[in-house]
């Protein structure tokens, strides 16, 4: 079970509720709001944060957009890296999102490594975009803004021991494969090197704090 954010947390996590009130008070039509990082750095946390206490915010998590396994590039193993995610779908579903439409979310079965069923999601005021391919360059032009969460490798590997263990029941070596391939290799050759308009950064204590510029 993951722990409850602490009061440090939560003020910063009140300080980017008021942030993106803000940025929707002055937009017209949905806003897209992206929150990537590397995994295991807690943006899928924080994204949930921000689901429940946001009006009309739906989130859309862009991990399900990976291509089925079995059709994924040696090279490109884990949905860290851009040549595995299914871009045709992910592109005509974020278009649909810009227009207004309802938001296909397709649901990804680690069973049998194929995403072959979508939820249909109520349109809202505030699309947000759960994945750390929102740091790569090819996404932005479907975003408003973006938020970045970061944290220290070792929070990012004890994260991923206690969560890809736990609740994915994902071995022990294929955990490491996958912190060495997406933290080490593919978040830190692909991700942008522009600055977000939002960076946070989580202590291994889970505090969370905005960094400023």
């Amino acid at each position: 079970m993951r722990a409850e954010w602490d009061p440090v947390s939560l003020e910063t996590l009140s300080r980017v509720k008021d942030w993106v009130e803000e940025q929707v008070r002055c937009h017209d039509g949905p806003f897209i709001l992206g929150v990537g990082g590397p995994g295991g750095s807690g943006k899928s946390r924080v994204a949930e944060w921000l689901r429940v206490h946001v009006a009309d915010l739906v989130v859309l998590g862009l991990d399900d957009f990976r291509l089925p396994r079995k059709n994924r590039p040696k090279h490109a193993p884990f949905g860290s890296h851009p040549d595995a995610i299914d871009w045709d779908r992910l592109e005509d579903v974020l278009r649909d999102v810009k227009a207004g439409g309802p938001v296909r979310q397709p649901v990804f079965d680690r069973l049998t490594g194929s995403a072959t069923k979508e939820n249909l999601l109520p349109g809202g005021d505030v699309i947000l975009l759960d994945g750390e391919i929102t740091s790569h360059e090819r996404m932005f032009p479907y975003l408003d803004k973006r938020i970045v969460v970061r944290a220290h490798l070792w929070t990012q590997l004890r994260t991923r021991l206690n969560r890809d263990r736990r609740e994915r029941w994902t071995s022990l070596k294929k955990t490491l494969r996958i912190f060495y391939r997406s933290n080490l290799c593919d978040y830190p050759r692909f991700a942008s090197k522009s600055a977000p308009d939002v960076s946070l950064y989580r202590k291994s204590n889970h505090q969370l704090y905005i960094e400023e510029s």
